[in-house]
């Protein structure tokens, strides 16, 4: 399996768990969305960014860009934190447009492209990485 459709698989989970905070509202619901967000950024940085800069010998411009947003997409979260439950609406709406642009980023261009330039080897490497914490 390639990591662009593994991550795909794995960003379908993180939308469900969106989607039912956003449909419950509860301060539970952000906090389980939160933890496993949180945890699925850790291990893109954590295996995927790490062993591909390690397999390729450089680092890559996107990776420094993915991690930027994620670094932003977690201040938003800390910022509807603070706000539940009254008042994060605006907030909410603004985090689900980034996230979806993050994603989108990362589906249509960043995991194809490490597709690409990674061996068949290295790819099965992150992905057995990926399996054992998913």
């Amino acid at each position: 399996m390639s990591i662009t459709n593994l991550m795909i698989d794995e960003h379908k989970k993180i939308d469900e768990y969106l989607k039912k905070f956003l449909e419950r509202f509860g301060e539970a619901h952000f906090k389980f969305f939160e933890e496993k967000l949180r945890e699925h950024f850790g291990m893109e940085k954590g295996i995927i960014f790490t062993l591909t800069e390690k397999f390729l010998g450089k680092e890559l411009n996107e990776i420094f860009k993915l991690k930027e947003q994620h670094k932003e997409i977690l201040v938003g979260l800390a910022n509807i934190r603070k706000k539940l439950p009254d008042g994060a609406k605006d907030l909410i709406q603004t985090l689900v447009k980034d996230l979806s642009a993050h994603t989108r980023y990362e589906e249509h261009f960043f995991y194809p492209k490490i597709d690409d330039m990674l061996d068949e080897e290295q790819k099965s490497e992150i992905t057995q990485e990926i399996r054992k914490i998913l």
